[in-house]
């Protein structure tokens, strides 16, 4: 089953040629990548301050004990994000813990376990971070054109009369 998008590759020369090319337009803000553990009481988060001194694992304390829905399939794990994107107290608190630290933090959700896991400057994102979704963003506009291509091609190839 030939397909037509078989004719078309994108090569790690041609990503890390078109990154050279455009990195000043890729760039990302500071981020921060952070997991909580979300309680409704200040006891809750003492306890599990506590148990995480104890060597309790954070991820599933975080699916036993975080009122956060989300805690049950992403184990507290929030992800990357920048400025702007989650409430004040928490997002000031992650953006000035070292990683790996953890802190308690309450906000109008309740009292979060809060642990930094990663961080990432401001600035042009590094190719090794960008090289995969490039090569991505490549193939599918190569594989745009070719289908142009194609029924341009199509087109000049066929008996299809056009009225007014």
């Amino acid at each position: 089953n030939e397909s037509l998008f078989n004719l078309v590759s994108v090569t790690d020369d041609e990503a890390q040629y078109f990154y050279e090319q455009n990195k000043d337009q890729l760039t990302r803000d500071e981020q921060v990548k952070a997991a909580h553990i979300l309680v409704a009481t200040k006891e809750e988060a003492d306890e599990l301050v506590k148990q995480i001194k104890n060597n309790a694992n954070f991820s599933e304390l975080a699916v036993l004990k975080s009122i956060d829905p989300s805690a049950k399939f992403n184990h507290g794990d929030l992800g990357y994000f920048s400025h702007g994107q989650m409430v004040e107290e928490f997002e000031d608190a992650a953006f000035a813990l070292p990683i790996g630290h953890s802190t308690t933090v309450k906000t109008q959700f309740g009292y979060h376990l809060l642990k930094v896991l990663d961080k990432k400057s401001a600035g042009i994102i590094p190719y090794s971070e960008a090289k995969e979704e490039l090569k991505s963003n490549l193939l599918l506009e190569k594989q745009r054109k070719l289908v142009q291509d194609s029924v341009e091609l199509l087109k000049q190839n066929s008996n299809i009369k056009y009225y007014p």
